[in-house]
């Protein structure tokens, strides 16, 4: 998936689940979407292992959404409170 194709499917899911208009530098976005963390979470957590199973130890041989868990980690202190 391209850049701009995840930024589409971004645009539609949050226009279908959320009924906001997303765009660029869009204010709040991490509010909006925090809700879900702990699902995306789950899902990256199933991702590695999955991709572990596979033998895929390379980033660049599994699905980004593996590394979504590493975002939290590293700006999740900043955001809480």
């Amino acid at each position: 998936m391209t850049a701009a194709e995840c930024q589409c499917a971004l645009a539609q899911a949050m226009s279908k689940d959320m009924d906001v208009e997303y765009r660029k530098n869009l204010g709040g976005l991490f509010g909006m979407v925090d809700g879900q963390r702990a699902e995306a979470l789950q899902r990256v957590r199933r991702l590695e292992t999955h991709h572990g199973e596979l033998g895929n130890a390379k980033p660049s041989a599994q699905n980004p959404a593996t590394k979504v868990g590493e975002i939290f980690d590293v700006i999740g202190p900043y955001l809480a409170g």
